[in-house]
Parts: structure tokens; C-alpha cells; sequence
């Protein structure tokens, strides 16, 4: 199976967020199938300057994918903009230029997922919130599986953001919790779901507390992760029906 994820940024010294979780489970899936990550040649997420070399690089036995982003951020003006658009009405071209000032803008990759997204039996987006998500989920809600890795802020509130969370087959739950709050706040249609954690091993050891993975190792619960993302499968084998429900082609 050839598995695609999208991500703003990826790589090994990023040790932490979505991003360290999506390469978790990218390593894991490669042991097992074709795996190609999209993303940004962003390694700071404040400014997404581009700082990684265009083009593909392997790392740890993942394909990875980058393009350039098409300018940096102005925090600045983008934390003002932000202050106004959570405290008054506004439109969805509003929302758009928020979310396109909030970065990382890349049309490249989207221009390439648009162009490539046949060629992926499922396309696995880490993080609700920034725009290769928000954009990239659209090419073909059918064949996506989104980890939101959300939380209640300002930004979720959006209305771009209730139209995404209507479109991905399945979404992958980092807790319980983050579950809940999400089917409480959106109308949720995916045809597979699951809670897949996020990388802390909560099964009792020799001590009294949770035992939490070194960096760079794998806890247990990271290979529960990576295996119950295995609703890739019970995904592809539902497309049809999921394609039908929403007249998608």
C-alpha cells in the first residue's frame, strides 16, 4: 500500500508536537508499506523560512517530499489580525487570508497533491489547524485520514475549520478526550475512527507511574499507534461506500 502524509514540517531533530508524532508513525508504517511524506522546507514554525533544501530526501526510510514555502510569516501582524478575527464578525475570505498569513503558505505542495493523489491508496494529514491540511484535505476527502491533534483554542472555532472536520473517511484521535470535544463541536462524518495515542506507554512497569519513552525510542503505546492505523485498510475497503454517501468520484 502506498501511504501519503502531509505535515508542515519534518524532521529528525523536530522532537516534538504533531510533527514528531507523524514521524513516528511514517517510520513505523515504512516498515511495512511505501510511505511519502509532503511538507514544508520549514524547520521553524514561527517564521517557516525556508530552511531545508527543495526536492526529496530520505530520512530514517522515509521518502520525504519538500517545497518551498511562498513567503515567511510576520508574526507580528499575524497576532494582530488574529487579536480582531476572534473578536468580530467577519467573512470567509477573512478566514482565508487569516489562515494564509498563519503559514506555512506553500501552493506547491498543494499544486502537487493535486496533481499526485491517485497515486496514494490513503493520505494521513497530522494537525487540523494550518493550511496544507485545511486545503489538502479537499483533493479527495475519500481517501483521507485526518489526526487532528486538537484542543479547544480561538483559532478551532473558525468556520473553514467545521467544513474540514465534515470531510475526512476516517480521523485518528489522540486521546479520549480530544474525541469527545471534537463530536461535541462539529458535525463529524468519517467512516472509521479510532483513539490511536500519541506516544506515552501507559501500562504499568517496575514503578509506581506511567512509563514515558525515551526520545527517539518507541513505546508501546507507539507501536499500538502505528498498528491501529491500520483503519487504513478498513478505510480503503470503505471508500465505495463513503464516495456514494457524499457523491464523490
Amino acid at each position: 500500500m502506498r501511504i501519503g502524509f502531509v505535515v508542515q514540517r519534518y524532521g529528525a531533530e523536530i522532537l516534538g508536537g504533531s510533527e514528531y508524532h507523524c514521524r513516528l508513525i511514517a517510520e513505523r508504517l515504512a516498515q511495512r508499506h511505501d510511505v511519502e511524506v509532503l511538507t514544508t522546507c520549514a524547520r521553524d514554525y514561527i517564521t517557516w523560512q525556508n530552511e531545508y533544501p527543495e526536492g526529496t530526501d530520505r530520512i530514517r526510510g522515509v521518502t520525504v517530499r519538500r517545497f518551498a514555502n511562498a513567503h515567511t510569516r510576520d508574526i507580528e501582524a499575524f497576532n494582530q489580525y488574529s487579536e480582531w478575527i476572534f473578536a468580530n464578525s467577519h467573512s470567509r475570505e477573512d478566514e482565508m487570508r487569516w489562515l494564509e498569513m498563519q503559514g506555512p503558505w506553500c501552493p506547491a505542495l498543494l499544486d502537487h497533491l493535486k496533481e499526485h493523489y491517485r497515486s496514494y491508496n490513503a493520505l494521513i494529514f497530522f494537525t487540523y489547524l494550518y493550511a496544507p491540511t485545511v486545503l489538502g484535505l479537499e483533493v479527495d476527502p475519500s481517501r483521507s485520514i485526518l489526526v487532528p491533534t486538537a484542543h479547544d483554542e480561538p483559532a478551532i472555532r473558525l468556520e473553514i475549520y467545521k467544513d474540514l472536520f465534515r470531510l475526512p473517511a476516517a480521523v485518528a484521535y489522540n486521546t479520549d478526550v480530544e474525541k469527545n470535544f471534537l463530536k461535541t463541536t462539529f458535525e463529524i462524518r468519517s467512516i472509521a475512527e479510532e483513539t490511536v495515542g500519541c506516544g506515552v506507554d501507559l501500562m504499568q512497569g517496575e514503578g509506581d507511574g506511567p512509563q514515558v519513552a525515551p526520545v527517539g525510542g518507541a513505546s508501546a503505546d507507539e507501536e499500538e499507534s502505528a498498528e491501529n492505523f491500520d483503519l487504513v485498510t478498513h478505510m480503503k475497503s470503505r471508500g465505495i461506500q463513503f464516495r456514494r454517501r457524499h457523491r464523490l468520484h
